[in-house]
């Protein structure tokens, strides 16, 4: 077989015949090919949608999304299946292991979606999931705790700045302490069993949950930020201290300076700590920023 002199810029797949075509010398360099593009056409994301058969792989369904749909029967196709069923095939029971997987990752969708956790997110506790429950770890613990631990153990993976007390009642459940303790055990026995090295949260990653609770704008973020840089490497803030806290002050320091009105209260609730805490972590940024 002689080999073909055609540049690769400038073959020519031609769809309808099955044939690869140099465009400058007209060479058939390949024929009766088969066309394995998909046999339907999309102009939206709505439309790809509704017509694809197969949806990419992801951790948020049972089987991964590597299930096929049937799409829709027509009124006729429908009539003469009714007119003579078919036998009903024989359907194994999946076991209780299966059952209890799929009904708690719908669990898990549903809590997602109240909080609403970006995309990214959402794949992440259900990959969390999936490894916990394949490995047998939600056995004889509370369902419903065990994933709003995994939920809490995915956002801190990733600084989402949420606390565990805010993610239990955004979930529907009462922040008592039996609770708050028991999810806090949870998501640290996770962590261990799945070797999951979690870094503390910085107060750094508060600001922007602050400001956008409290509506200030971005000079009064970018101004906290260089706030609590400032005290860091001045020694003030550090592992161990109160992250939450130091964020609350910087945001309160940071909005005087911008001429924007915030008061400690309003801090303290957004944040979730007592107006004494912002109060002190304040005097701790005056002082150590040399402010009055």
């Amino acid at each position: 077989m002689v080999k073909s002199r055609c540049p690769p810029g400038k073959i020519v797949y031609d769809h309808q015949l099955g044939l690869k075509i140099c465009s400058s010398t007209g060479e058939v360099l390949e024929e009766n090919l088969i066309d394995e593009s998909r046999d339907w056409r999309a102009y939206s994301p709505e439309e790809w949608m509704e017509r694809a058969r197969a949806f990419p792989i992801t951790f948020t369904k049972p089987e991964l999304g590597v299930g096929s749909e049937i799409g829709r029967l027509k009124v006729s196709k429908v009539r003469s299946i009714l007119a003579k069923p078919p036998p009903v095939p024989t359907i194994k029971d999946p076991g209780r292991g299966t059952r209890r997987h799929a009904s708690g990752l719908a669990m898990l969708n549903d809590m997602m979606a109240k909080i609403g956790l970006p995309r990214g997110l959402q794949e992440e506790a259900a990959r969390l999931y999936h490894s916990v429950s394949s490995k047998g770890l939600t056995r004889g613990r509370d369902l419903k705790l065990s994933i709003v631990a995994l939920i809490y153990l995915a956002m801190r993976m990733h600084n989402y700045p949420l606390t565990m007390e805010e993610l239990i009642g955004m979930v529907g459940l009462e922040p008592t302490l039996t609770i708050k303790r028991e999810a806090g055990r949870l998501y640290r026995l996770f962590s261990r069993l799945l070797g999951v090295s979690v870094k503390p949260m910085r107060s750094e990653d508060y600001v922007p949950m602050l400001a956008g609770k409290l509506e200030v704008s971005p000079e009064v973020v970018s101004k906290a930020l260089e706030i609590l840089r400032l005290a860091r490497e001045r020694g003030l803030i550090g592992y161990g201290k109160d992250p939450m806290g130091f964020a609350c002050a910087a945001v309160y320091l940071a909005a005087n300076k911008c001429g924007v009105r915030v008061r400690q209260f309003d801090l303290a609730v957004a944040a979730g700590v007592t107006e004494v805490t912002v109060r002190n972590r304040v005097k701790d940024l005056q002082k150590i920023l040399g402010e009055n």
